[in-house]
């Protein structure tokens, strides 16, 4: 894979250190029996290591650009449906999903001008 490519929406390991595997080698080759637990995050309980990856990818989020107060009455209706329908996330997280809703990539001239470059490049290999 080519390494000029770079996923601009994937987020970086929770634990740099074993890149969230939670077990390490003691040497250069991988076996079962050189597996060692992580220092960083292999000794944690699960809920402290579910608290520790969620902490570590809040900190890399976007704020959220709208609030409550922001949504028209169609949108407050799939707030709330969605608020009923998935009750273990967070309100951000619902306001995240209808801003993202709202996006419509045909009239960002940015994402256009990118996409049809893209596309010629495509083309005309």
């Amino acid at each position: 894979m080519s390494q000029d490519f770079v996923n601009p929406f994937v987020n970086p390991y929770a634990c740099p250190k074993c890149h969230d595997l939670r077990v390490m080698t003691r040497a250069v080759a991988a076996r079962k029996d050189n597996l060692v637990p992580c220092d960083k995050c292999g000794l944690m309980p699960p809920e402290e290591y579910e608290r520790f990856r969620r902490d570590e990818w809040a900190k890399h989020q976007p704020p959220i650009g709208i609030s409550q107060m922001d949504l028209s009455n169609e949108e407050l209706v799939v707030y709330n449906q969605m608020k009923t329908d998935h009750p273990h996330v967070a309100k951000t997280t619902i306001l995240s999903w209808i801003e993202g809703r709202r996006y419509d990539p045909s009239k960002d001239p940015e994402f256009l001008a990118t996409a049809r470059q893209a596309f010629k490049e495509w083309r005309n290999r």
